[in-house]
C-alpha cells in the first residue's frame, strides 16, 4: 500500500539518531512481539469459544507481522542498505506478504467488535463458528487475490531506502491511479474504520446497562429489565447458573477487554487510515503524500512512522492487553514459565 512512488533524497540528509530509534524499535517489536503472540497464539487456539478463534486468528497475523519486521530493522540499522530486501524473490515476498497482513489484521478486529456488539445486542441469537469461519476464508481468499494485482500486469516490489521497504512498481498506470492494488489495498484499509467505531459505541453503551443492572441486583432492588435491558430479560430467565449477575460480569468483562483491544487498534490505526484518505482525495490534484512528508520536513519520520511502525507496534501491544484483561491467560502463562524454570532447574519465586 505504500504506492509506486518514491522519492528522489540525498542518503546524507537521513537523521541517523532518528533511524537508529527505529530499527530499535523494529528490533524490540521482532522480539518481544514474536514471544508474546507465540504465547497468545497457543493460548487461544486451545479454547473453543467464538472470541477465542478470533483472537487466536489475530494473534497469527500478530505474530507474521512482528517477525516480517525484522528486515526493515535490520536495514535502519545499518543505513538504509538493502540487507535481506536486496534478494528479488525475499523483496517480492515480503512485500506481498506484509501488506497483504495488515489488511487481514484490520478486518479481524473489526470482525471482533462488529460480533461483540451484535451479542450484546441480541444475546439470545447464536453467533455459528462456521459462519464466522466461512466468512474469514471468503475474506482471506478475495484479500489474496486483490493483494497479487500488483504481479498481474507485470508489476514487482523493489526495495525503497526512502520507505525503507519494499514498495510496489507497476508496469502500465493510468492517468489517476498509480496501480489499481494501490488504490484497493487504501480502500480496504479505511473501509473497516467506520463499523469499527459503531460498534464500539454500541457496545459502551449496553455495557452502561449491564453495569445498572449488575448494581441493582447486588443490592437486590426489584429491576424492570423491559426498561434497563431489555434484551437481556429473557436471556437472565433461561441462564440457570448467572449466580446473581455472574453470567453479565462475563459478559461485561469480556466486552471491556474487546473495547481496550479496540483502543488500542485505533491510536495506531486511525491516524494511518486518515493519511490513506488524504492520499486518494489528492489523487485528482496529481499530489501524493510524499509531496508532503519529504524528510527533510518533520513529517517524513512520522509518514515513515505511519507506514513502518504503528501496526507492528500495535501486534506488539496486544498480548500486554491479553495479559492485563485475561485472568485465564495470565495463569497459562504462569504456568508454562514454571515449566521452563524446572526444566532448566532454576528456583521459581512465582
Amino acid at each position: 500500500m505504500s504506492g509506486n512512488t518514491t522519492l528522489d533524497l540525498a542518503p546524507s540528509r537521513y537523521n541517523p539518531t532518528l533511524d537508529t530509534l527505529y530499527g530499535t524499535m523494529c528490533t524490540a517489536c521482532f522480539l518481544f512481539g514474536t514471544l508474546g503472540n507465540a504465547t497468545s497464539l497457543l493460548y487461544f487456539s486451545r479454547r473453543g469459544d467464538l472470541s477465542s478463534f478470533l483472537y487466536t486468528c489475530i494473534s497469527g497475523i500478530d505474530l507474521a507481522i512482528c517477525v516480517s519486521v525484522l528486515p526493515m530493522g535490520l536495514s535502519y540499522l545499518s543505513g538504509r542498505a538493502g540487507l535481506l530486501f536486496d534478494v528479488y524473490t525475499l523483496c517480492n515476498v515480503w512485500g506481498y506478504v506484509f501488506h497483504a497482513l495488515t489488511l487481514y489484521s484490520v478486518f479481524y478486529v473489526c470482525f471482533l467488535s462488529v460480533t461483540r456488539a451484535y451479542v450484546l445486542l441480541y444475546p439470545l441469537r447464536k453467533v455459528h463458528k462456521s459462519t464466522i469461519g466461512g466468512i474469514s476464508m471468503l475474506h482471506f481468499f478475495t484479500q489474496t487475490v486483490l493483494s497479487s494485482l500488483v504481479f498481474w500486469d507485470g508489476g514487482r516490489f523493489e526495495y525503497s531506502p526512502d520507505f525503507v521497504e519494499c514498495t510496489a512498481h507497476t508496469s502500465t498506470r493510468s492517468g489517476r491511479y498509480h496501480s489499481i492494488e494501490h488504490v484497493v489495498g487504501m480502500v480496504t484499509y479505511i473501509a473497516p474504520i467506520l463499523p469499527i467505531l459503531i460498534s464500539s459505541v454500541l457496545t459502551i453503551i449496553k455495557l452502561g446497562s449491564i453495569q445498572e443492572l449488575r448494581r441493582a441486583m447486588r443490592r437486590r432492588e426489584p429491576v424492570k429489565l423491559s426498561t434497563v435491558y431489555q434484551p437481556f430479560e429473557n436471556w437472565l430467565r433461561q441462564d440457570k447458573n448467572n449466580n446473581q449477575g455472574h453470567g453479565l460480569k462475563v459478559k461485561r468483562d469480556a466486552s471491556l477487554t474487546i473495547l481496550v483491544f479496540t483502543s488500542v487498534y485505533a491510536v495506531f490505526n486511525i491516524p494511518t487510515a486518515i493519511c490513506y484518505v488524504f492520499h486518494l482525495v489528492k489523487m485528482d490534484s496529481g499530489q501524493t503524500l510524499s509531496s508532503y512528508f519529504m524528510f527533510d520536513k518533520p513529517g517524513y519520520y512520522f509518514h515513515n512512522f505511519l507506514l513502518n511502525l504503528s501496526i507492528p507496534l500495535n501486534s506488539t501491544i496486544n498480548p500486554l492487553v491479553y495479559l492485563a484483561r485475561m485472568k485465564a491467560f495470565r495463569c497459562f502463562l504462569l504456568m508454562y514459565l514454571r515449566q521452563i524454570f524446572l526444566y532448566f532447574r532454576l528456583p521459581i519465586y512465582f
